[in-house]
């Protein structure tokens, strides 16, 4: 946890700070200032989340790939995953938990409840969506929606990490965020990608997790035995096939290219054939067997 040194007086002080600290972090870059003060309400929300260190809660999705790698694809949501709690039950904590006072003036009121029976993502999970309206003094800073899922068994504790796209000028109490295996995230990626959906068998349409995966690929680090692991413990899940390469569907492209241009991928993988080339040079090895042990070394973009 972080401390301020002081606080503000009320939140219009507090939201003037937030648009002077984010047009500062920007500077005409992505992501953009009204993306990083978006970012900050989420991150007032989840300091709420993970101010205690029960590991209730688990962030998973677009936020948690945020909070790994700053120029990440933007996300309008927050997916969450309650690690030991029926759904009910995982609601109420999360509610309970987002009405706690930081002094940062913010406020979150919870707002609807719509269930979901299976996770996109995830198809043997369920899970809700909720919504809170977000306040900030008595300015409201829109309406913030989660994606709770329960029954997710990653194959790694969770990790727990101080997010990089935090502004850490402000002087708002933080906490650090619970996130989702890396491993585990890769695996569920990679089988969402290659999964084929409903009776006619579609293919995904995700190409969002193709943007995910290059950056990963690119900026992180990763253990062979662990994301062997989580990938054949997904395919079993999933009941797909063995799998000995890394492939999309036929029809990506263009909205992998609009993805990937508000990234850091604008400049290195701008084209979904360089994004296929670098994540394949990740996956290929663990997927053939070819590479069983040591670490992915994202700036040789080799294993070791």
């Amino acid at each position: 946890m972080s401390e301020p040194a002081e606080g503000y007086r009320d939140g219009t002080a507090a939201g003037a700070a937030i648009k002077a600290a984010a047009q500062r972090s920007a500077q005409g870059q992505s992501p953009s200032t009204d993306a990083l003060i978006r970012q900050t309400t989420f991150d007032r929300f989840l300091c709420r989340v993970f101010a205690s260190d029960d590991g209730a809660f688990v962030l998973k999705g677009g936020t948690g790939m945020l909070a790994r790698m700053p120029r990440s694809r933007a996300t309008r949501d927050i997916d969450l995953s309650a690690t030991d709690y029926e759904l009910d039950t995982a609601v109420a904590e999360l509610i309970e938990r987002t009405s706690l006072d930081l002094g940062d003036h913010f406020r979150f009121i919870f707002a609807t409840r719509t269930d979901q029976i299976e996770g996109d993502n995830q198809p043997y999970t369920s899970g809700c969506r909720l919504t809170f309206d977000a306040y900030l003094g008595v300015t409201s800073r829109g309406i913030v929606g989660i994606d709770l899922a329960v029954g997710y068994h990653p194959t790694a504790p969770p990790e727990r990490v101080t997010p990089s796209n935090r502004l850490t000028q402000l002087r708002f109490i933080g906490h650090d965020y619970l996130l989702y295996p890396l491993a585990d995230q890769v695996s569920d990626k990679v089988c969402a990608t290659l999964q084929l959906y409903g009776d006619r068998q579609r293919p995904s349409s995700r190409e969002k997790d193709l943007v995910d995966l290059a950056l990963i690929a690119l900026f992180q680090t990763l253990d062979a035995a662990q994301l062997r692991i989580a990938l054949v413990t997904e395919f079993g899940r999933r009941g797909l096939g063995p799998v000995n390469a890394f492939i999309v569907p036929s029809q990506w492209g263009a909205t992998y290219g609009r993805l990937a241009n508000a990234t850091a991928l604008s400049t290195i993988a701008a084209t979904i054939a360089e994004a296929i080339a670098i994540t394949s040079r990740l996956l290929d090895p663990i997927l053939d067997g070819t590479v069983t042990s040591g670490n992915w070394n994202p700036t040789q973009q080799a294993w070791e």
